[in-house]
């Protein structure tokens, strides 16, 4: 911790004496050089360039989404044709699998804004489903929500939007379609 400290303090040093030198010399430093100059080797230069890079950002595409991400693999309101009379019930399904366990989702919603329903209606986990018999770890969630139709909607296809949410912050997107009849 200590070592860590002293580490935070010069870095701090050497930033207030580029800072002062480059208004003293009317010079600008670029963030390329500020990152030579505080690490110690090629390699955490390297490093921090990768992860620090304002002209183009961080890359989505060095990050592997199957491994981080959870994946709604299938998704289903049964039945698919419901009457507009707030009655008639229909079921949403969804079959989400998360790489860190079903246990780290953070939240599983429905917008059912055009039924004329919530926007944000939590689905709750019905059962786990095993996706392999020698990691009994790695499985899959089958997820549901019953609902009905608000009196008043309009007729025509309506779209169910599904969001999967893990606890490290990736979320997945999924939908599915019912018809609004009289």
């Amino acid at each position: 911790m200590k070592n860590n400290n002293i580490k935070i303090l010069m870095a701090c040093l050497f930033i207030a004496v580029f800072a002062t030198t480059a208004k003293a010399e009317e010079q600008y430093y670029t963030w390329k050089d500020v990152t030579s100059a505080l690490s110690a080797n090629d390699d955490v230069k390297k490093k921090v360039e990768d992860m620090l890079n304002f002209e183009v950002g961080y890359s989505l595409t060095k990050i592997d989404k199957n491994a981080v991400a959870p994946s709604i693999s299938s998704i289903k309101a049964v039945p698919s044709i419901v009457r507009a009379d707030g009655k008639s019930v229909f079921v949403v399904f969804a079959s989400i699998y998360n790489p860190d366990g079903i246990e780290n989702l953070r939240v599983v919603r429905a917008d059912l804004s055009q039924v004329g329903r919530l926007s944000s209606s939590m689905m709750g986990l019905s059962k786990k489903v095993p996706l392999s018999k020698s990691d009994p770890n790695k499985a899959a969630g089958i997820y549901i929500l019953e609902n009905s139709v608000n009196k008043g909607t309009s007729f025509g296809d309506k779209e169910i939007k599904i969001s999967a949410a893990n606890k490290k912050g990736w979320m997945t997107l999924a939908k599915t379609n019912i018809s609004v009849v009289k």
